[in-house]
């Protein structure tokens, strides 16, 4: 807006806000008793707690970061539609929405249950990650490999487009962690070597099932069916070269298993 009237060609976009504590409290204030198809004038900048400008362009104006339009602080805002949250009814529809059509959840109890049961899962494998986060660090520290960092920057930089956009802190800060992933590629390769670590189709099979079901367990297939599955996903050449030599996944898997087991 500009003097109290709407640009004619100012800048129009739609977005979503959720009433809470994310919000301003000018905002919500602005939000009570309002109604669809109600407008009123707001501040972009008051709408949401700690947005700067490049948020404020990306989420609400639908702005590229490239473009320079400059716009004021105040626009015309229209509440097309709103949504309530409310409580679901604990019935056999629900259950069948939350675990898929074929769950052996009937009631409140075995409801709980398969929560717990998710939940225990969800945390297994988060600790999990941790753990493996965790000691990638460390041993890229106590390792103390040196490598060649301008060399490494700038074929990094010419190779990658990401990398290339990438400068000051955000290049140092992200060059530190692939210095450490580089460190633990390094040292998980040694290890295999060193143990010998074999690989076989039927250890990565299994290794991607257990990971799918970890995710989504709630879907009671049978083993074959998992298995049909996982077997057609690895014929994508690409998809075995990340679990077995790129990102490594599975094998790292199989030498966090030996670290673990202090036979490192």
């Amino acid at each position: 807006m500009e003097n109290g009237i709407v640009k004619p060609e100012g800048v129009i976009s739609d977005f979503v806000v959720l009433v809470d504590d994310t919000l301003t409290e000018e905002f919500q204030q602005t939000l009570l008793g309002k109604i669809i198809d109600n407008e009123f004038t707001a501040d972009i900048y008051q709408i949401e707690k700690k947005l700067d400008l490049n948020q404020v362009k990306k989420y609400f104006l639908k702005l590229e970061e490239n473009d320079e339009r400059e716009f004021g602080n105040l626009f015309q805002v229209k509440i097309i539609q709103i949504q309530s949250n409310k409580a679901s009814t604990e019935n056999e529809e629900f259950y069948k929405k939350v675990f898929g059509n074929d769950t052996e959840v009937v009631d409140s109890l075995s409801f709980r249950q398969q929560l717990r049961t998710s939940l225990q899962v969800y945390y297994d494998l988060e600790s999990e990650k941790m753990l493996d986060f965790m000691l990638v660090k460390e041993l890229a520290k106590t390792s103390q490999m040196e490598f060649p960092e301008n060399f490494l920057k700038k074929w990094l930089q010419s190779t990658s487009e990401s990398w290339a956009k990438k400068s000051g802190y955000e290049l140092e800060h992200d060059f530190f962690h692939f210095k450490e992933s580089l460190a633990w590629r390094i040292l998980r390769e040694k290890y295999s070597q060193i143990h010998e670590i074999q690989i076989s189709r039927q250890e990565l099979e299994n290794y991607v099932i257990h990971s799918i079901k970890q995710k989504y367990g709630e879907f009671k297939l049978d083993e074959e069916v998992w298995r049909g599955y996982v077997r057609k996903m690895l014929e994508d050449k690409r998809t075995s070269y990340e679990l077995l030599c790129g990102t490594g996944k599975f094998k790292s898997h199989r030498a966090y298993e030996g670290i673990n087991d202090n036979r490192f």
